[in-house]
C-alpha cells in the first residue's frame, strides 16, 4: 500500500504492507522505480531510499540501494544542467550512507563499484565548489579515506575489475585530493606507487578511448601539483620510488617515473599534462637543487628528450617507433617541441630553478655538470645538429656550463672526419662553429668569474682554453679537413673555424692588456713553456699555428672588439645585495609582510620606515634597481601608503625615478641584451633565468601598485605601446598584471585603446609583433623629460593580418579546447592571479575579441565612407 504523510519525513513516504510480504513489496517498487514503469509525484531517489531507511534499517536494504544509485547517475549523465539534481541529492539526510557501500563487507561487482565511484566522485568534486554543500563534500571525501573503504577503492584499480571501474576509482581519489590540501597530504600518504595496481593503471591505454585509464592516473598526479601548495608538490617529488630497478638503474622518485616511462607513447593532452606538471615542479623555488638533480637524472632527460621526436599517440612503443620519422607531420608536434624546448632550457641553463652547478669547489678534472653532459651525448641527441631546436639547447647549455665544451667536442670528433658532399658534415660543422660563437660574447665574463671564483690557475687556464681551442680529439679530424682535397667546400668550413677561434684569442687579450690587473707580466720561462706547448697540441696546422703566433705577438689591439662581452653580473641572492646597506634593509625589512596581516593601523614600526622612506627613495631605486626584493618592498609601501593615506611618500615620485632609470624598458619587455637601450657603462642586470623572471614580475608588481594610485600619470607617462610589447595575452599571471595596468590606465583615460586621431593610432598589435611596426629607438627629438617614456614612431601600418600574425595556431587551438569554461572573461571583470601552470599560457579571449572587434569597428566604418564617397563620384561624374 502507498501513502503520504510521516511526519519527520521532509518529502513523501512509502509504507508497505502489515504482512510478511513487506520486503516483496520494496522489491517490486525499487524494480518499477529504476525501469521507468512507475512514477511516484514528487519523489527522488534519495526520497525513496530515506523511506526505506526509515521502515527498514536494517544492513539487508543495501541490496536495494544499488538499483537507485544506478538510476541516479544515469540521470546525471542524461541531465544538461545537473546541478539542481546534485544540490537535492546532497541536501538528503541520507547522502552520507553512500559510504556503507565501501565498508558493507560485501564484494561487489565491477558494476556496483563503478557506479559508487561515480556517484561520490560527482557529489564530491561539484559539492566542494558549492557554499551550501561545501561541508558535505568534505565530509563524503574524509569518508573516503577511512581504511576499510579506502581499500574498496584500492580495490577497484585491479586489472580484474575492468577499465571503467579503474577509472572511476582514480577519478574518485583525484576529487578526494581536489577537495582541501589537508585531504591531498593524507591521501599521498596513503598511496603507494609501488604498488601493482598503480603500475597498471599508470600502463594500462586505449587509443580509442579519449579518457583511458592512464590519463585518469596522470589526472590524479595532477591533482596533487597543481594544488597550489609547496609542502604538498615538496611530498610529493620526495616520495620513494620503485625499489628492485633502483639497483640497476637510477630512477626518478615515486611517481613520476610512471608518469615518464611510456611518455613517448602517450596522446597528445597526457604530453603536454606532463610538461606542465614538470614546468610547475622547477618553477618552485621551495624545491631544493638536491630533490630537482634527483628528480630529472640520466633517465628523466633522456626520456624527455626522446619526445622531440615523438610520433604520436600508440599502445606500444615499437608501433611508435615502426613509423616513419620522415613523414612524421603531426599536427601538435610544434606544439610539443616548444614546451618541451622551454622546460629543457630552464633546466640546462638556469643556476637557481634548473641543473647547473657554479663548480667552485671541484677538482681540475671532474665536471660540474655531467648531468647536462650526459643529457647532451645520450641517444636522442645524436642527430642533435640536423634539429634546429635541439641544436639552439646545445649551444644555451655551452653558454650556461662551459666546463661542459671540451667533453661534448671530444664526443662529436669521430662524426667530423671529412667527407666530400655530405649535408650531416655540415650540418655537424656548423653547431660547432655556432657553439664558438655563443662562446665569443661570454669569453670575458668567464675569465673574470673564474679569477674570482677558482684560487687555482689550472682551473682558469682551463676555461679559457676550451673556449678558445680545439678539443684534443678535434684537432686530428679538423687538421684532415684543412687538407681535405676532395671537396673545397669542407676545407673553406674548416678555415671559417679556425678564424673564429682567432677571434676568440684576439678577444681575451685585447681585454688582458686593456686591464689594470695584469698591466704588469708575471710570466715564467715554465709559463711561456706551458701556454707553447697548449697551442702546439691544440693547434690542427703547422700554418694555423704561425697565425695563431702573431695574435699573441701583436702589441697594439683594437678594443672594439669587445663591445659585444656580456660581463658578468653578481650571482649571489639578491635579498643578499639587498641588505649589503644596513640602513636600507632596516627600513625595507618591515614591507616584507604578508598582505593579509594588515591591520585597521598601521604599527609605529611601518609608519616610521614609510615617513623615512622618501629620503633614501633615490639610492634605493638607483643602486638597487636590478634588486626584484626591493621592488616588491616598494609595492608594498606604495600599496599601505594609499591604504591608510600615509602624507610624504608619493608614488609619482616612486613612477618618476623607476622611469628614469636605463634599464627600466629592458626589464619590462623582457629583452636579451641591454646593449640597444642603455649604454654599456650602465649596463647591470640579472645574470640567469629565474632572476629575469623575478625582476621582471617584481617591476610589474610596483608599477601596478603605482598605477592605481596615479593612473592619470601613469597613462602621461607611459605610452600604451611599451606595455602592449611585453604583453602575451595569455593568462599568465604577468600577463594579467599589465592587463590590469592597462585596463586602471583606460578607466581614466577613454581614448587609451581607441585613439582620438583616427585609424592610424589604434594600436592593435601586441608582444613581439610590436617591433615589426613600431620603431622604440628612434623617437624623432631628445625627451624633454627623462621620467617620461618617448614615443615610439609606426614605420609600418599595422592591418588585420598583422592582428592574426600576434596570434599561434597551436597554442590558439589548445586554448579553445582546453580554455576553463567556469572563469569570467569579460575585461571588466575582477582579475585573479591564480592561473595555474596548466591554464597560465592559454590565451586571453577579453583582449583579443576586443582588439578585434574594436578593429572591425573602425574598418567598417571606413569602408562605410569609402562607399559613400564612391556613390558621390558615380552620381556627378
Amino acid at each position: 500500500s502507498l501513502t503520504t504523510g510521516l511526519s519527520r519525513a521532509p518529502f513523501p513516504v512509502i509504507y508497505p504492507s502489515a504482512n510478511n510480504h513487506g520486503l516483496v513489496v520494496i522489491r517490486s517498487v525499487v524494480r518499477s522505480f529504476v525501469v521507468g514503469k512507475f512514477v511516484i509525484p514528487e519523489m527522488d531517489c534519495y526520497a525513496f531510499v530515506y523511506t526505506m531507511r526509515v521502515l527498514y534499517p536494517s544492513d539487508v536494504l543495501i541490496l536495494y540501494w544499488a538499483p537507485i544509485l544506478s538510476k541516479f547517475v544515469e540521470l546525471l549523465h542524461q541531465e544538461d544542467d545537473m546541478d539542481e539534481l546534485i544540490h537535492q541529492a546532497l541536501s538528503s539526510p541520507t547522502v552520507m550512507d553512500i559510504l556503507s557501500f565501501l565498508d558493507s563487507g560485501i564484494r561487489r561487482k565491477s558494476s556496483e563499484l563503478t557506479t559508487i565511484f561515480q556517484a561520490l566522485y560527482v557529489l564530491i568534486l561539484r559539492g566542494v565548489g558549492l557554499d551550501a554543500h561545501n561541508s558535505i563534500a568534505l565530509e563524503l571525501a574524509e569518508g573516503v579515506l577511512e581504511d576499510l573503504r579506502f581499500s574498496t577503492c584500492l580495490r577497484g584499480l585491479s586489472v580484474s575489475q575492468g577499465a571503467e571501474t579503474m577509472k572511476s576509482a582514480l577519478r574518485l581519489l583525484a576529487a578526494t585530493a581536489a577537495a582541501s590540501v589537508d585531504l591531498a597530504r593524507g591521501l599521498l600518504k596513503l598511496l603507494n606507487f609501488e604498488n601493482q595496481e598503480m603500475i597498471q593503471c599508470s600502463r594500462r591505454r586505449n587509443t580509442a578511448d579519449v579518457c583511458d585509464v592512464r590519463t585518469c592516473f596522470l589526472n590524479l598526479v595532477g591533482v596533487f601539483v597543481f594544488k597550489e601548495n609547496n609542502a604538498l608538490l615538496r611530498e610529493l617529488v620526495s616520495k620513494k620510488g620503485i625499489g628492485p630497478d633502483l639497483l640497476i638503474t637510477p630512477l626518478p622518485p615515486g611517481v613520476f617515473w610512471l608518469v615518464l616511462s611510456e611518455s613517448y607513447i602517450d596522446k597528445y593532452s597526457n604530453v603536454i599534462l606532463i610538461l606542465q606538471m614538470l614546468r610547475k615542479i622547477v618553477d618552485n623555488s621551495t624545491i631544493s637543487k638536491t630533490q630537482k638533480v634527483n628528480l630529472f637524472n640520466k633517465n628523466t632527460l633522456k626520456q624527455l628528450l626522446y619526445l622531440f621526436s615523438w610520433r604520436g599517440e600508440a599502445v606500444k612503443i615499437s608501433d611508435a617507433l615502426s613509423r616513419d620519422q620522415l613523414d612524421n607531420t603531426h599536427p601538435h608536434l610544434s606544439s610539443i617541441r616548444s614546451t618541451l624546448y622551454e622546460l629543457l632550457l630552464i633546466l640546462h641553463t638556469s643556476t637557481r630553478f634548473g641543473l647547473v652547478f657554479a663548480g667552485r669547489h671541484r677538482e681540475v678534472d671532474a665536471l660540474a655538470n655531467g648531468l647536462i653532459f650526459s643529457a647532451l651525448t645520450s641517444p636522442p641527441m645524436e642527430a642533435a645538429y640536423a634539429d634546429p631546436l635541439r641544436s639552439q639547447l646545445v649551444v644555451e647549455s655551452m653558454c650556461a656550463s662551459p666546463d661542459v665544451i671540451r667533453p661534448y667536442l671530444d664526443h662529436v670528433a669521430p662524426f667530423l672526419q671529412p667527407r666530400a658532399s655530405s649535408s650531416n658534415w655540415f650540418s655537424m660543422m656548423e653547431l660547432v662553429s655556432k657553439i664558438f660563437k655563443a662562446c665569443k660574447v661570454h669569453l670575458v665574463s668567464w675569465l673574470m668569474r673564474a679569477l674570482d671564483q677558482w684560487p687555482n690557475p689550472e682551473q682558469v687556464s682551463r676555461v679559457i682554453v676550451d673556449s678558445c681551442f680545439l678539443s684534443p680529439k678535434l684537432v686530428e679530424p679538423l687538421g684532415n679537413a684543412l687538407h681535405f682535397q676532395e671537396d673545397s667546400d669542407v676545407v673553406a668550413k674548416a678555415d671559417q673555424l679556425m678564424t673564429l677561434l682567432r677571434a676568440n684569442i684576439l678577444i681575451l687579450l685585447t681585454w688582458l692588456s686593456t686591464n689594470e690587473r695584469f698591466s704588469t707580466t708575471t710570466a715564467t720561462p715554465e709559463k711561456e713553456q706551458l701556454i707553447q706547448q697548449i697551442r702546439q697540441l691544440r693547434m690542427p696546422t703547422t700554418e694555423w699555428m704561425r697565425r695563431f703566433e702573431h695574435v699573441f705577438n701583436k702589441q697594439r689591439f683594437d678594443t672594439s672588439v669587445l663591445e659585444d662581452q656580456v660581463l658578468p653580473q653578481n650571482q649571489e641572492p639578491p635579498k643578499e645585495a639587498a641588505a649589503s646597506d644596513p640602513n636600507i634593509r632596516k627600513i625595507l625589512k618591515y614591507f616584507l609582510i604578508p598582505e593579509d596581516s594588515d591591520g585597521e593601523q598601521l604599527s609605529d614600526k611601518v609608519l616610521r620606515s614609510l615617513q623615512t622612506l622618501p629620503g633614501i627613495l633615490d639610492t634605493c631605486i638607483s643602486q638597487y634597481f636590478d634588486v626584484y626584493t626591493v621592488h616588491r618592498c616598494l609595492a608594498r609601501a606604495v600599496y599601505l601608503a594609499r591604504i591608510h593615506s600615509v602624507k610624504g611618500f608619493k608614488a609619482k615620485r616612486v613612477l618618476k625615478l623607476i622611469l628614469s632609470q636605463p634599464s627600466f624598458t629592458t626589464v619590462l619587455n623582457r629583452k636579451d641584451s641591454v646593449s640597444d637601450c642603455v649604454e654599456e657603462s650602465s649596463c647591470s642586470g640579472p645574470a640567469s633565468y629565474a632572476e629575469q623572471f623575478f625582476l621582471r614580475d617584481s617591476l610589474l608588481d610596483l608599477l601596478l601598485e603605482i598605477t592605481r594610485t596615479c593612473p592619470r600619470d601613469c597613462s602621461r607617462r607611459i605610452p600604451v605601446l611599451w606595455l602592449l610589447a611585453g604583453y602575451n595575452a595569455t593568462l599568465h599571471p604577468t600577463d594579467q598584471k599589465i592587463l590590469q595596468i592597462l585596463f586602471l590606465m583606460n578607466s581614466c583615460l577613454k581614448t587609451l585603446m581607441t585613439h582620438s586621431n583616427g585609424f592610424s593610432e589604434v594600436p592593435i598589435v601586441w608582444g613581439q609583433s610590436v617591433y615589426k611596426h613600431y620603431q622604440f629607438n628612434s623617437v624623432g627629438a631628445a625627451q624633454l623629460d627623462a621620467a617620461q617614456l618617448p614615443q615610439p614612431v609606426v614605420f609600418h601600418q599595422p592591418g588585420l593580418m598583422s592582428l592574426f600574425g600576434c596570434v599561434s595556431d597551436d597554442q590558439l587551438f589548445h586554448s579553445a579546447l582546453h580554455f576553463p569554461m567556469s572563469r569570467k572573461w569579460l575585461v571588466s571583470t575582477t582579475f585573479s592571479s591564480s592561473a595555474t601552470s596548466s591554464t597560465s599560457f592559454f590565451f586571453l579571449p577579453s583582449f583579443q575579441v576586443e582588439t578585434m572587434a574594436l578593429y572591425l569597428l573602425i574598418l567598417s566604418v571606413f569602408c562605410f565612407r569609402s562607399l559613400l564617397f564612391l556613390e558621390f563620384i558615380l552620381n556627378h561624374f
